[in-house]
């Protein structure tokens, strides 16, 4: 937000526009786009997501959409995906037009101390 103000003293800050990044870490503008071809070629069949138990919640110019997503696919290889895992939404309404702002997706860990993300839990 402050090299945002740099660059722009007098405008308002805005979320950085990331739709559907692959790294976790970098959602700059760079990064958008040039990584879906590299994921899209580790699949052998389409990627398959669907909402489960959607909910959004509407203020103003701001909203989030949150629930669990169910994901499935054929990874290269013969790796066949089935993961649940919940995901959240962030919009901001801007110039008459809701755009995403931030997007979350996480799955369950072990509480046992590993840290081990449980893939295989269902609702």
């Amino acid at each position: 937000m402050a090299r945002e103000r740099a660059l722009h003293p007098r405008a308002t800050p805005r979320p950085r526009r990331c739709a559907v990044p692959v790294s976790p870490i970098d959602c700059g503008a760079n990064r958008i786009g040039r990584e879906r071809p590299t994921l899209f070629a580790t699949w052998e069949s389409p990627i398959v997501s669907k909402p489960l138990d959607l909910t959004v919640e509407v203020g103003g110019d701001l909203a989030y959409a949150y629930g669990l997503r169910h994901m499935t696919g054929k990874r290269r290889g013969g790796y066949e995906v089935d993961l649940w895992f919940r995901a959240t939404a962030c919009f901001r309404r801007e110039d008459g037009r809701w755009r995403i702002t931030h997007m979350h997706n996480s799955v369950p860990f072990a509480m046992d101390g590993s840290g081990k993300a449980l893939l295989d839990l269902t609702p």
